[in-house]
């Protein structure tokens, strides 16, 4: 397994200190492919069985580095979508009643419905649970 190569990189190969399995489950974000996951597992009666980890939240993560540039391009992002989602709907709101209540209501509308989204959802967890499954198929 170490040789294989994704070909999105949507997968890449790792080590762990204290798993035998590592895998780097990455998302495409602009250019470059950013670590989002990690799924860590050992092999135990010639069955890999381990889990998907965030590595935001977990304490057994494999160290990575964040750079500046990296940070600076989050916050302009959520920066941009901020403006966007609240920004607009009160602009509209504003425009069409006048009223500063009504239309602040309206922003942080779209914002709430993110956050219950995002709380909810599943997000990309089916995708990278597929893609490790063609990656230990196509291993055997």
């Amino acid at each position: 397994m170490n040789e294989y190569k994704h070909q999105y990189e949507y997968i890449r190969v790792s080590e762990h200190e204290n798993y035998e399995v590592c895998f780097e489950l990455t998302w495409q974000q602009h250019s470059e492919p950013f670590t989002q996951y990690y799924f860590m597992g050992n092999i135990v009666d010639d069955h890999l069985v381990g889990k998907i980890v965030d590595p935001k939240k977990n304490k057994d993560r494999v160290k990575r580095k964040t750079t500046i540039k990296e940070k600076v391009e989050m916050l302009g992002i959520i920066a941009f979508l901020l403006a966007i989602i609240i920004g607009a709907p009160f602009g509209i709101g504003f425009a069409i009643s006048r009223n500063y209540i009504i239309s602040a209501t309206i922003g942080i509308l779209p914002l709430l419905i993110m956050i219950l989204f995002s709380i909810f959802g599943k997000g990309n967890i089916p995708v990278h649970v597929k893609n490790i499954e063609d990656l230990v198929n196509n291993a055997r």
